[in-house]
C-alpha cells in the first residue's frame, strides 16, 4: 500500500522522481499513471466494487386482474418492509 501511495505522490507530481544515470530529480505529473494507482489503491481497500447488471421481466399481458392485484400487494408489501428495515418508516400511517 505504501508503494502505491509513493506511486500517486510521483505520478502526481508532489514527490520527485530521479532520472537518469545521474539521478536529477524531476517532478512529472503523469495523469493515467496517477489515475492507475489510484484505482489499484481503491480496489485494495474496498472503494470500487464492480457493477451487477440486474434485468426484470415486467411483462404482465399474461396475468388476470386477480394476480396483478395479488402481485401488487407483495410488492407493496415487501417495499414497506425494507423500508421499516433501513429506518426509513417508522409503520405509522401519518404521511
Amino acid at each position: 500500500m505504501e508503494a502505491l501511495i509513493e506511486s500517486i505522490e510521483k505520478s502526481l507530481g508532489r514527490q520527485p522522481v530521479k532520472q537518469g544515470v545521474e539521478g536529477l530529480e524531476h517532478y512529472l505529473f503523469r495523469a493515467e499513471a496517477a489515475n492507475n494507482a489510484i484505482k489499484m489503491a481503491g480496489q485494495e481497500v474496498g472503494l470500487f466494487q464492480n457493477k451487477a447488471e440486474v434485468s426484470v421481466n415486467m411483462n404482465f399481458d399474461d396475468l388476470s386482474d386477480e394476480q396483478l392485484l395479488l402481485r401488487l400487494r407483495d410488492e407493496t408489501e415487501a417495499l414497506l418492509l425494507e423500508r421499516r428495515a433501513a429506518g426509513l418508516d417508522n409503520g405509522s400511517d401519518e404521511g
